[in-house]
């Protein structure tokens, strides 16, 4: 009988299925990623000891990827990504379909690969432009943030057999499904569009192009720093001139000058090599060398075994799934079954979790959850996968009293504040204070406060980074504690109940904690003082401080989640009005000018096309700066030097497009 499935409809269905599918895979993902990790793990102690003859410096070119004490992040990703593409590509890709098959149907596809980019090329139509452009601009970045070729090498690859898969591999599937999900979830009053087979090869290009650029280029970073900014100044011209957004070239300092915060110098010593010992393996084997030698290959052979599980459930999921992703008549619709043409392998017919396609209830869930338990363990010694839930729903009931409880509070005590703030006595307290201290007094020791206030924490990074606050020094923590007072404050001005907005700014100060790590992101912490100093308060500022970035979309996740809870929609006007960071808000209309590019895939196309040929367009981007970079009334003149620094720096940039625009203008007339 041949192999009906249903094809899945959302990333979630196809999650549950690559779990199904890994589960029966189990002992073939154990042996296949135990034995990735032994190879891994004896290659690396022969690059260490023999190739570079030692772990304690750099002697060659393989040090890049090899699992040295300031090398971590290049070996993690390179051993990580090799064990997950090696197994991806042997047991899925290459050998899938068996020892014959296999290799005979993978240069099948290899040789449709030119044929299906050239059509899908054709299908996209004018929007391919933009959206190479967007997703180059994106591999530009990844490749600055990875900074190893070796590991932007095995993307390469990657790359290019998710492109030899074309419309039949996962990655396909998943970016199909994910379209879906994305116009359902954000443009729900929207008829939904076909996915466009184009888009997949546009994404992939464009990534491949940007990661292959960065491979090849010499004087890296800095000649990927110069593309960028000129690429960057492109995207940020058409979204100004396309939407209004309030983006500047900031972005391009934000991005050079994190990049050259975060670039480290590597140390170098020599103990541990080959040649001390003579080139000799027994007198190495005794040497004082040999285990610290062979302990760095302990994370890269874990992380390869890692990489290897995902890569065999990937390859899983290619032969679990195979049956929904052959090209499928048009006639067809998504929620008839489609059964491979004669010709096929013959197997055993199976029916995929019974998953309700569009929004789920809470019945729908528990019955996939109970569904997916019941493939994996079968029935348990406690009974059916149903009963475990009875005791599971009892204890949400009472989660769901606790948190309940806090809100309860929180609103007796906004009835205490709002009683307290509107009283007469308030009122004849500030008329009395009004009445004897001048108001040019009140008005400077307001905008010091401010000042100061901003400055605090800076102070207490600058002492942090130092080592100048001893471990457990109470004054840390009481400026830790002010910081939050402060955004508590903030909170309650946007309207939430003041158990709320204490409870929500001690969560966002503690994630931005977690992630500001003196020792690991000490780029984050300088880039966040500088700004603070130079910046701080003005719309530029806003956007680029690292910092707020971070605090406003852990308030943003928070609020959206009380959104969820209540019934409510605070989180629109507050992203729209910029209370989570100017960052956000860019993201949020950048979002909006994605959508035009869905929809209006043509007028798109004409708006990109003419982004640099207006006037009014370069009036409207001078304004623009002026607002950006305008610091607030009784600013310290640090921060007004700093604001005029960053608006004459600016400035500078718009007219260099501008006169190019105008040289371009002028060569056309004569051409």
């Amino acid at each position: 009988m041949k192999k009906n499935m249903v094809e899945p409809k959302s990333l979630f269905q196809l999650l549950l299925l690559l779990l199904k599918s890994l589960v029966k895979g189990i002992p073939k993902m154990i042996l296949r990623s135990i034995l990735i990790g032994v190879i891994v793990w004896i290659f690396h102690a022969y690059l260490v000891v023999v190739v570079n003859n030692g772990y304690l410096k750099e002697a060659s070119k393989a040090a890049e990827i090899l699992g040295l004490h300031w090398n971590m992040k290049n070996a993690t990703l390179f051993w990580g990504i090799g064990g997950w593409l090696a197994t991806y590509f042997f047991f899925g890709r290459l050998f899938g379909k068996g020892i014959i098959k296999g290799p005979q149907y993978f240069f099948m596809s290899v040789a449709k690969t030119p044929g299906f980019f050239v059509q899908g090329f054709k299908k996209i139509g004018s929007i391919k432009g933009p959206l190479l452009f967007f997703t180059f601009i994106t591999a530009l970045i990844i490749s600055l943030i990875i900074e190893s070729p070796m590991v932007l090498m095995l993307l390469v690859i990657a790359c290019i057999l998710f492109m030899t898969s074309r419309n039949e591999g996962l990655l396909f599937l998943a970016m199909k499904l994910g379209y879906g999900d994305f116009q359902r979830w954000f443009f729900k009053n929207k008829a939904l569009s076909k996915f466009n087979e184009g888009i997949f090869v546009a994404v992939l290009s464009g990534l491949l192009a940007g990661m292959m650029l960065y491979v090849l280029v010499p004087f890296r970073p800095y000649s990927i720093y110069l593309l960028l900014i000129m690429m960057i100044i492109l995207a940020v011209l058409f979204l100004l001139k396309k939407k209004g957004v309030k983006v500047n070239f900031w972005m391009i300092g934000l991005l050079s000058l994190y990049g050259f915060l975060m670039y480290e110098t590597k140390g170098q010593a020599h103990d541990g090599g080959w040649d001390e010992y003579g080139r000799n393996f027994s007198n190495w084997w005794h040497g004082q060398g040999r285990n610290e030698a062979l302990q760095t290959g302990t994370i890269p052979a874990i992380v390869s075994i890692i990489g290897s599980m995902i890569g065999t459930m990937t390859s899983q999921g290619i032969e679990v799934l195979a049956p929904t992703v052959v090209s499928v008549p048009e006639s067809t619709t998504s929620s008839e079954t489609y059964v491979q043409p004669d010709g096929g392998d013959e197997v055993e017919s199976e029916n995929v979790l019974d998953i309700p396609y569009g929004p789920m209830s809470e019945s729908d869930l528990e019955d996939i959850i109970d569904q997916l338990i019941g493939e994996i363990i079968g029935d348990t010694p406690l009974g059916t996968t149903s009963d475990v839930f009875v005791g599971i729903e009892d204890f949400i009931d009472i989660l769901e009293g606790a948190y309940d409880l806090p809100g309860q509070i929180g609103d007796g005590i906004s009835g205490a504040q709002d009683f307290v703030l509107t009283s007469g006595l308030i009122d004849r307290i500030f008329e009395t204070y009004d009445g004897y201290i001048p108001n040019w007094i009140t008005k400077a020791a307001e905008q010091t406060a401010n000042e100061s206030w901003d400055y605090m924490g800076v102070v207490k990074d600058l002492l942090d980074m130092n080592g100048s606050i001893p471990e457990g020094n109470p004054i840390a923590e009481l400026m830790d504690w002010a910081g939050i007072t402060k955004d508590a404050l903030d909170n309650i001005g946007l309207g939430d109940n003041a158990v709320y907005a204490g409870i929500k700014s001690f969560l966002s100060n503690k994630i931005k904690g977690a992630i500001f790590d003196k020792d690991k992101q000490p780029g984050l912490i300088i880039m966040d003082m500088l700004t603070t100093i130079f910046a701080g308060g003005t719309k530029a500022g806003d956007i680029i401080s690292p910092g707020k970035t971070i605090q406003g979309g852990a308030n943003f996740i928070i609020d959206k989640l009380t959104d969820l809870y209540n019934g409510t929609d605070d989180v629109t006007s507050r992203l729209n009005n910029g209370k989570y960071g100017g960052a956000w808000q860019v993201a949020n209309e950048t979002t909006e000018v994605i959508a035009d590019a869905v929809y209006n895939p043509d007028e798109f196309a004409n708006d990109f096309s003419d982004v640099v040929t207006s006037d009014d367009f370069y009036d409207g981007m001078y304004q623009t700066n002026d607002e950006l970079w305008q610091p607030a009334e009784g600013s310290w003149a640090i921060k007004r030097a700093g604001c005029y620094v960053g608006h004459q720096a600016t400035e500078g940039l718009i007219k260099i497009a501008d006169g190019t625009r105008q040289l371009a203008s002028w060569l056309g007339s004569w051409v």
